[in-house]
């Protein structure tokens, strides 16, 4: 998720949790888990957190200045032995 500042001032951006969708966790076969986050920054990449309900743990914004871009990525496995054939979805 990248996120560009077109103002004249500098914005905060935050990404709080990311937890499934209520379709998500009605799929018991569903097997999955995030394995990575990373918060894009002036100084570059750090871990992020905040990837579940468990809070948004230490790294989770970052102060974007005017014309500049912050990226989060998160990294999400899929077991081997998971259901198929169903949409995984999450909001945040």
């Amino acid at each position: 998720m990248t996120i560009t500042n077109h103002r004249t001032y500098g914005i905060r951006f935050v990404h709080r949790t990311i937890e499934p969708t209520r379709l998500t966790t009605r799929r018991p076969d569903l097997k999955y888990g995030f394995t990575g986050c990373a918060l894009a920054s002036t100084t570059g990449s750090v871990p992020c957190s905040g990837t579940g309900p468990t809070g948004p743990g230490p790294n989770y914004g970052s102060t974007i200045p005017p014309g500049q871009s912050r990226t989060v990525t998160l990294t999400l496995q899929v077991a081997t032995d998971s259901g198929c054939n169903g949409d995984i979805g999450f909001h945040s």
